[in-house]
């Protein structure tokens, strides 16, 4: 019986005490994900962990996973919710983020999460594929000079795959994109932890130093979640040892990147 097994990390019970879904962690780190009578479902992520589940309102069926490497992306298992995830991708820029459901599971509230505005709330009905807007989560901010995070994957100095995010201040890359134009002063923003992780999205302290002329950086340094549990265990007993090298290596990247003043360039936080 499924409940009876303690492999399963997490388990979703009905109203009838049916099982719906399971989940168990694998000994590699990665997660595997079960549906009624233990049928293994193909929702798996070399590089991200499961990171938000989509279930039926009613039957409590699973029917689509996300997995939030840079950025949040869902994976349908139900064949049922595709059409609404393919719309739903046209919408609106952003994360798609389902909040709420009614129990007939024709409309549901979706929420989009950006990095350079607000929240966008959504009524979507489902017959007819039609997505009314409702409102933004922080009205003050609409319309302000808030800027995009960008992302990149690095190596460390002994291979590790690091994600990093960084923001530049408006007007500085106007020829090179996702470069700015020229070096700017930088702030190394590490995430606290040090198994956190960081996110994609509207990030405060980035919009308030990029708003005064400098660029933000956070690597997700190993020991981070959300990447697997051999990346977060790789941190173990090396809070001041490789943990340390990979902000470094971060920096170094972003100064032979042309993004930070190697003379202006200083770290804020835990």
């Amino acid at each position: 019986m499924l409940l009876q097994n303690d492999r399963f990390s997490c388990v979703v019970v009905d109203d009838k005490f049916h099982v719906p879904f399971a989940s168990s962690m694998m000994p590699d780190g990665s997660m595997e994900i079960y549906r009624r009578n233990e049928e293994r479902l193909p929702a798996l992520d070399p590089k991200a962990d499961t990171s938000d589940f989509l279930f039926h309102p009613s039957t409590y069926a699973i029917q689509a996973v996300a997995f939030t490497y840079d950025r949040k992306r869902w994976r349908v298992i139900d064949p049922s919710v595709g059409a609404d995830f393919e719309y739903l991708a046209t919408v609106c820029r952003g994360d798609v983020n389902v909040m709420s459901r009614s129990l007939e599971d024709r409309h549901w509230v979706v929420a989009f999460s950006r990095d350079d505005s607000p929240a966008c709330y959504y009524l979507y009905e489902r017959e007819g594929q039609k997505a009314t807007f409702l409102f933004t989560n922080r009205s003050e901010l609409e319309g302000q000079p808030l800027v995009p995070m960008h992302s990149q994957v690095i190596n460390s100095r002994d291979g590790l795959e690091l994600l990093v995010y960084y923001s530049l201040p408006s007007g500085t890359n106007k020829a090179k994109g996702t470069r700015p134009d020229e070096p700017l002063p930088l702030v190394f923003l590490p995430h606290g932890g040090p198994r956190n992780r960081d996110f994609r999205g509207l990030n405060e302290t980035h919009q308030w130093l990029a708003n005064r002329g400098y660029a933000e950086l956070g690597v997700n340094f190993r020991s981070s979640t959300g990447f697997g549990k051999a990346f977060t265990n790789a941190g173990d007993r090396e809070w001041f040892g490789k943990i340390m090298d990979d902000q470094e290596d971060a920096v170094l990247w972003a100064v032979e990147e042309g993004i930070a003043d190697p003379n202006h360039s200083r770290s804020e936080g835990y």
